[in-house]
């Protein structure tokens, strides 16, 4: 019986924060340089989207974007998006070779998952890239809407 309980009261929790949501009118949340983010339409309540908030900061999701080159294969050079508007300043390469980007999925590590390390190695080994894996794992934990 207690099992049968948990999806009701899940549900009933979602429910009351959309009405909450709803009652206070859209809210908005801004990130620099990344704009603006809103509750309104097409992000809010829907079948795909039943819980409605605004996503958290990025400096909160920490996501970092990770340089290789076939030059440093196994060596990554770091960059905090949240410092993405010097991007040219700090890997002046980057308009030299193509760049390739390796995005991990909800719920995956760029530690633990080897396939983003398997597949990074195999893009240097075909051509002169630049390959970037955008670690996203410190922030990619549910709830899934917070995400920015």
């Amino acid at each position: 019986m207690e099992s049968r309980r948990r999806p009701v009261i899940l549900l009933a929790l979602v429910a009351l924060t959309n009405i909450v949501n709803l009652t206070k009118g859209a809210d908005e949340v801004c990130y620099t340089p990344l704009g603006c983010f809103s509750t309104e339409p097409p992000f809010g309540i829907s079948l795909q989207r039943p819980l409605v908030l605004n996503p958290q900061s990025p400096g909160v999701i920490g996501t970092v974007f990770k340089l290789f080159t076939r030059e440093s294969p196994s060596q990554s050079i770091d960059l905090p998006a949240i410092r993405v508007d010097n991007i040219n300043d700090v890997w002046t390469g980057l308009k030299v070779r193509p760049v390739k980007f390796i995005v991990h999925g909800f719920l995956e590590d760029t530690d633990k998952d080897s396939w983003l390390r398997t597949l990074k190695t195999e893009i240097l080994l075909q051509g002169y890239y630049h390959v970037i894996i955008v670690d996203w794992s410190e922030g990619n934990k549910p709830p899934y809407t917070l995400l920015c």
